[in-house]
């Protein structure tokens, strides 16, 4: 398989982000570098858009990031969100 037929994504916390909750440098190197020469990568996070938003901007990502576990899907390009799911009140409750 060529790396332009594969996507990547990875985790953010215990994962691509350091202890302290930051991107090292190299990270951010080696990542940029890969992106610019046909990487295609992004995150899959729990965090919100508010909590992640520094990865994507440090990152300067293409593509779409999953957010909350996948209950929303954010795409830069288009600064929207491009999926989102949400609980229906009192669904839950029976």
């Amino acid at each position: 398989m060529k790396q332009n037929e594969s996507l990547y994504v990875t985790d953010l916390d215990g994962t691509l982000l350091k202890d302290d909750q930051t991107l090292s440098k190299e990270t951010i190197s080696f990542i940029t570098s890969a992106i610019v020469n046909g990487l295609h990568f992004t995150y899959a996070t729990a965090r919100s858009f508010t909590s992640s938003s520094f990865v994507l901007k440090s990152l300067q990502l293409q593509l779409p990031v999953i957010l909350y576990n996948g209950a929303q899907i954010y795409c830069p390009k288009k600064c929207s969100y491009i999926h989102t799911a949400y609980m229906v009140p009192h669904s839950y409750l029976r």
